[in-house]
C-alpha cells in the first residue's frame, strides 16, 4: 500500500538536482546576457578614452609646433631690427619721440604683427610701423622694457597680455635688448601681436565646447585661453 508514495517521494527528492541545474544554468545565461553588454561598454569606454588622450596628445603638438614658429618669427624679426638699428639703416636712429621714424619692408607688412617698434633707452618710441601714431609714448614702466633694462640675457621676451591705448586692445609685446657698441643699454625692439595670435592654430580644427586651449609661460601666467569654439 505504501510502496507507490514511497517511490513517487524518491522520484522527486532524485529531481532536485535536475532542477537545481536547471535553475543554476538559467540563472547563469542571465548573469552572462548582462555581463557581456557591461563588458563591451567598458571596453568602449577605455577605447573613446584612449581616443580622447591620443586627439589632446596630437592637439598639444600641433599647439606648442605652432607657437615654436610664431616666436622663432618674432625672434627673426626683432634679430633683423637690432641689426638696422646698430647700422642705423633706414634712418632708424633719426626718428625721435615727437616724431617716431617709420619702420617699413617685410617685417612691418608682416600680416602676424600688429606692430613693430623701437624704444631707445629712456623708453620713448623713436621708430615704429605706426609712424605719427606713437608720437609721445613711452613703454619704460613696461615689463617688456624694464626687463632688458635690468641684464642683457640675449632671449626674446614674451610678455603677458595688457591693454593697449593705442592698439585699443590687449597685445602681447615681443622684445629684445638693443646694445651700444661698447655694449651698453640702447633700448628695445618690439613685436606687437594680439594674445589670439598664439593659439591661430586652431582655425580649421575642430573644437568641441567643452575644450580648453590655453598657452601658459613658465611663469604660470596665461598668454592666451580659448574655450569651446571662442
Amino acid at each position: 500500500m505504501n510502496e507507490a508514495p514511497s517511490r513517487g517521494y524518491r522520484e522527486l527528492r532524485a529531481g532536485r538536482p535536475t532542477r537545481l541545474l536547471i535553475w543554476l544554468f538559467a540563472l547563469f545565461v542571465v548573469v552572462l546576457a548582462w555581463a557581456a553588454p557591461l563588458q563591451r561598454l567598458q571596453v568602449e569606454r577605455r577605447e573613446a578614452i584612449d581616443a580622447a588622450v591620443r586627439q589632446n596628445e596630437n592637439r598639444a603638438i600641433m599647439l606648442e609646433q605652432y607657437v615654436t614658429r610664431t616666436l622663432e618669427a618674432a625672434n627673426i624679426a626683432t634679430l633683423h631690427i637690432a641689426e638696422q638699428y646698430r647700422l642705423d639703416a633706414a634712418g632708424l636712429r633719426q626718428g625721435s619721440a615727437r616724431r617716431p621714424a617709420t619702420i617699413r619692408g617685410p617685417i612691418a607688412s608682416n600680416p602676424s604683427f600688429i606692430g613693430v617698434s623701437i624704444a631707445d633707452e629712456r623708453g620713448d618710441l623713436i621708430a615704429s610701423t605706426l609712424g605719427a601714431r606713437v608720437a609721445g609714448a613711452n613703454v619704460r614702466r613696461h615689463a617688456g622694457f624694464t626687463v632688458h633694462e635690468r641684464a642683457d640675457s640675449g632671449r626674446l621676451f614674451v610678455s603677458v597680455p595688457a591693454s593697449s591705448r593705442t592698439f585699443r586692445r590687449e597685445v602681447i609685446w615681443l622684445t629684445r635688448r638693443l646694445n651700444n657698441d661698447d655694449g651698453s643699454f640702447a633700448g628695445v625692439g618690439a613685436i606687437n601681436i594680439p594674445p589670439e595670435q598664439l593659439i591661430g592654430f586652431r582655425d580649421g580644427v575642430s573644437v568641441r565646447a567643452t575644450d580648453i586651449i590655453s598657452v601658459i609661460g613658465l611663469d604660470g601666467i596665461t598668454r592666451a585661453r580659448s574655450t569651446g569654439g571662442l
